[in-house]
């Protein structure tokens, strides 16, 4: 059982399936989303940097994710390229 609940809002969603459309390599988003989405469930509070408080990125090529933590649950709010 992970210790964090991870979820994605609408925008990040979008932002996510227009950057896989997209790109040349959609292997790579596909394992960098995935690897994000774990990494956010087992260990949100240290997987990444912190922006500013409460805000947090973490960058797992090609992909760049912001998100926020709140008790048990994780809430990713944005998805780049990095």
């Amino acid at each position: 059982m992970n210790p964090f609940t991870v979820r994605w809002t609408k925008a990040a969603l979008d932002q996510l399936a227009e950057i896989w459309l997209a790109h040349s390599d959609r292997e790579a988003v596909s394992r960098a989303s995935h690897f994000i989405e774990q990494q956010l469930a087992s260990n949100a509070s240290n997987a990444g940097a912190e922006l500013h408080e409460g805000l947090r990125v973490i960058k797992v090529a090609p992909l760049r994710a912001i998100y926020l933590v709140e008790e048990r649950t994780v809430e990713i709010a944005r998805v780049t390229l990095i």
